[in-house]
């Protein structure tokens, strides 16, 4: 095959920069959108589970306040301070007027509260001791629920220095708020996401670089499909060219005969013919491989002798190789078993031509044929000029040829042993090239005795 451009270079030049990027760019955003996705959804739990703790302990505090009431309703201001010492809890009275604010801070908000909902709002926090100043205020979050009650709030004042003992003072409550000071769960939050945006950030600057050296290798089956696909047309292209040249040449010189016979212009007319079956032979290889990329071949499965296959197959070629002072030998076993008859048959004459072309006068050619466990073997071995170690690498290649002016002498155009590749592939097989001992070449072909009916595609 043609290697007028490396990998590298058809890489770089033919799949475009454009495309890398594309890729690139495609990559970056599922990572992104997998992300915010994960992102999202933990914020999501932790909001969640952070406000439904909260809730049920204001609703745990509303309980206790109301089971340790008194039997005249009454609710003394001790047991109020004893429910959570992370909240502030104000009474208002009918007329929305504060009676008391019980907890360790005093709040300053604006706005109304909605009866019977969890409210989240932010407010100035300051210190009941401390005079209320901007100085003095903090701004926090806080989970805030209203709801409507009918208490007897109790407070003890302390009597002056002409009065009595301590005075209890009871006041009517309509209406509590609870205030659930939410700052730290929602400080926590803040940092995760903000983790969250450093990972993503991070980790998108990281699969940019990842991806885009992943890219060359995720393009690389792309790169010599494209190759292939550049080579395969081009060395078509030469193959129809030089044929399709004879042709023209001699019809143009046997037209420029008009005044001549037939028996005159006879030598153009028979290299005419020959052109247009080289031709033909040519075209009907090119189908069938074009066939076996884009569609499955179907196997037609029958009980067959593969000895005698063997032999009907190599008789004529028998005769051929005496005709040129070559042998034929044969090393085979009584195998019998479920094959594609004519599929074994097209690969072992793709082998058997190629052995005789590639032989010299008195070379061997010796055929072999044995059984193993669940498969049969079949090999053709030669003793004429072997193959290379690159040849031997590339040979299953379309259009490979190692010596193509050699070839073109015998008539080789580097399709056989890719239709051999394909037809094996087909018969779920395997194919192999190897070295021959002390020189020469075996070409190999392993194939199940009960093949799978539903072969793979090529």
């Amino acid at each position: 095959m043609k290697r007028t451009k490396n990998l590298e270079k058809i890489f770089y030049n033919r799949i475009s920069r454009k495309e890398r990027i594309t890729f690139v760019i495609f990559n970056l955003l599922f990572y992104f959108l997998i992300f915010c996705i994960l992102a999202v959804m933990t914020i999501f739990w932790i909001n969640r589970v952070i406000i439904s703790n909260a809730q049920n302990e204001i609703v745990e505090a509303l309980n206790a306040l109301n089971e340790r009431q008194n039997r005249d309703g009454s609710i003394d201001s001790r047991v109020i301070n004893e429910v959570n010492k992370r909240m502030t809890v104000e009474l208002y009275d009918g007329n929305n007027n504060l009676v008391a604010n019980l907890g360790v801070f005093g709040i300053e908000r604006e706005g109304e509260l909605k009866t019977g909902e969890f409210t989240l709002i932010a407010a100035n926090y300051f210190a009941e001791e401390e005079p209320f100043s901007p100085a003095t205020q903090d701004k926090v979050y806080l989970l805030v629920y209203q709801v409507e009650v009918d208490w007897l709030y109790v407070s003890n004042n302390n009597p002056g220095p002409n009065q009595g003992g301590r005075s209890e003072v009871k006041s009517e409550v309509k209406v509590v708020d609870f205030y659930m000071d939410v700052s730290s769960e929602l400080n926590i939050r803040s940092r995760m996401i903000t983790i969250f945006i450093v990972s993503i950030v991070s980790t998108l600057f990281l699969a940019f670089f990842a991806t885009f050296l992943v890219s060359r290798y995720a393009m690389k089956p792309i790169a010599e499909a494209f190759q292939k696909q550049t080579d395969f047309v081009s060395d078509a292209s030469h193959e129809l060219r030089t044929p399709l040249a004879i042709v023209q040449s001699k019809l143009e010189n046997i037209l420029s005969k008009s005044d001549s016979t037939i028996l005159d212009v006879s030598d153009d007319i028979v290299i005419t013919l020959n052109e247009v079956i080289r031709l033909s032979k040519l075209t009907n290889n090119l189908l069938t491989l074009s066939r076996s990329d884009r569609e499955k071949i179907a196997l037609e499965l029958v009980e067959e002798d593969i000895y005698k296959l063997v032999l009907q197959t190599a008789e004529p070629f028998v005769e051929i190789a005496a005709m040129n002072g070559k042998k034929i030998n044969f090393s085979c076993e009584e195998v019998v078993g479920l094959i594609d008859k004519d599929k074994i048959n097209q690969v072992l004459v793709i082998f058997l031509d190629n052995a005789l072309r590639y032989t010299d006068e008195g070379d061997t050619i010796e055929i072999r044929l044995k059984k193993g466990k669940d498969e049969f073997i079949l090999s053709v071995a030669d003793t004429g000029i072997g193959i290379s170690n690159e040849t031997k690498q590339h040979m299953f290649d379309r259009f490979y040829r190692e010596d193509k002016a050699r070839n073109r002498d015998t008539g080789g155009r580097g399709l056989g042993l890719a239709i051999a590749k394909a037809l094996v592939n087909v018969c779920n097989g395997k194919i192999s090239a190897d070295h021959n001992t002390p020189k020469g070449t075996i070409m190999t072909i392993v194939i199940p005795l009960s093949s799978v009916k539903e072969n793979k595609n090529l």
